[in-house]
């Protein structure tokens, strides 16, 4: 069984990838607070967080290619342990704004074929 898991991903590779996950969770989790904190709704964190169950699978499927691309890629071969957490905390960050980006990109483009 070892030998399999060592084609796969090395020891290093799994904790450079575990060290951006979390950075990047913890970079997507203080952009949803911001947002909260700074928005006029009365709900409850817990709700703002996962009450639209779509949102929540999109933003957590894009973080999820993320991943796939930063290990796949190698490009966290490259980086100190301090760059791959801002690396990946920036992108966690980052990931909440292209979710809702998309939709309205999307929407407009729908109202000028329309026209």
């Amino acid at each position: 069984m070892n030998e399999i898991t060592d084609l796969l991903i090395d020891k290093g590779e799994a904790i450079r990838l575990c060290m951006f996950a979390f950075a990047s969770m913890l970079g997507m989790l203080f952009a949803y607070v911001n947002r909260w904190a700074n928005s006029d709704s009365k709900e409850t964190l817990k709700s703002y967080l996962f009450g639209d169950p779509k949102a929540v699978v999109k933003a957590f499927s894009t973080l999820f290619m993320l991943w796939a691309g930063a290990g796949g890629l190698s490009y966290l071969d490259t980086l100190t342990g301090f760059n791959i957490f801002l690396a990946g905390a920036g992108i966690g960050y980052l990931v909440p704004q292209t979710a809702d980006k998309k939709e309205s990109v999307n929407v407009a483009a729908a109202n000028t074929k329309s026209k």
